[in-house]
Parts: structure tokens; C-alpha cells; sequence
């Protein structure tokens, strides 16, 4: 469970605050989604919640606890532009990137998500050669392959047509 109690947030201690007072609970297994226009602090509010950034004032805790490093190795943040997150050439690489050596296990675990996310076919090609929403679904499946207690994601449906946006959506649910 994410408890967020009065917690507020600036990027300049001289401004108004980004984030004001905000307070709910997220059970585990929730699917939440964040709307608002640009530049009102969807962006923070996700970084506050992976612990990347620390609060002006109140709480966060994760199962409990307030500790920042809890939440930040328990959580899998995605940007919102997908190529900031694709280190390796090939889907293959970027799914095991966090492994030097990785096992069998790991491989399988790789396939099994690219076959999920419909990239298995791209396996051995280039990153650069997959659309938009490819790499969208790379860098997702990519995220999963820690088993993150939270998925953060940041504007998952730009760029996506609306077949795409749906398949994403279902395998979406399908996590919680």
C-alpha cells in the first residue's frame, strides 16, 4: 500500500509550492491514473512516489514505511520519452541489460514478456528500427523483468494508435 499524507512539493523553495497537501492511500493492486493539464506536477508527483525527489513537507511510505530508498528499489519509473530509456541496440539487450550474464531463466522470462508486449519478432533487430509504440512496450516489458512492487508510467499512450493503446491497456490490467 502507498500512503501519501499531506505531502507537498516545490522545485524552488522561493516559488509556490508544485504539489500542495495531497493525501490518499493506493492499495495494492490499484491501476490509478493522474490527469491534469501541462505543468501542473503529474511528472513530480510520479517522481515523489519512485523517491526521487524529496518532499517539503509530509509523507510517502510504501508498506508502511517513509524510507525514500524503500520506494526507489521498489518501483519502476517510465518516462515519457521512450528513447531516453533504451540503453541497449536490440530489444534482446535492453531486456537483459541488468544482468552481465544472464541465465536462462532470465532469457526465458525476457521471451515470455516480449511475446506478451508482441515484440518478440523484433528479438534481434535494432531498437532503432521499432516504432513509437514498440519501444513503448519495450521499455515496459524491460521494467518488468525486475519485478517492481510499483509501475510508474508517464504518459504511456502518447504516440500510440488506437490498437496499440488498447493492447497496451489490456496488458495493463492484466499486472494488477
Amino acid at each position: 500500500m502507498i500512503r501519501v499524507n499531506s505531502a507537498s512539493f516545490s522545485w524552488d523553495k522561493k516559488t509556490k509550492k508544485t504539489l500542495q497537501n495531497l493525501t490518499m492511500d493506493i492499495p495494492q493492486g490499484s491501476c490509478v491514473g493522474i490527469c491534469g493539464n501541462n505543468g501542473v506536477g503529474k511528472t513530480s508527483f510520479l517522481q515523489l512516489l519512485a523517491g526521487l525527489q524529496p518532499l517539503s513537507q509530509g509523507t510517502i511510505e510504501l508498506n508502511g514505511s517513509s524510507d525514500p530508498t524503500i520506494r526507489q528499489k521498489a518501483s519502476a519509473l517510465l518516462l515519457q520519452n521512450v528513447d531516453l530509456q533504451l540503453l541497449g541496440s536490440t530489444v534482446e539487450e535492453n531486456m537483459l541489460l541488468p544482468w552481465p550474464h544472464p541465465t536462462q531463466n532470465h532469457i526465458d522470462k525476457a521471451k515470455k514478456l516480449a511475446t506478451k508486449f508482441n515484440i518478440i519478432h523484433y528479438w534481434s533487430s535494432s531498437v532503432y528500427k521499432l516504432s513509437y509504440g514498440q519501444k513503448q512496450k519495450l521499455n515496459i516489458a524491460s521494467a518488468l523483468m525486475l519485478d517492481p512492487q510499483i509501475l510508474l508510467l508517464d504518459e504511456p499512450y502518447v504516440s500510440l494508435d488506437y490498437p496499440a493503446l488498447k493492447q497496451l491497456q489490456n496488458i495493463l490490467i492484466s499486472l494488477k
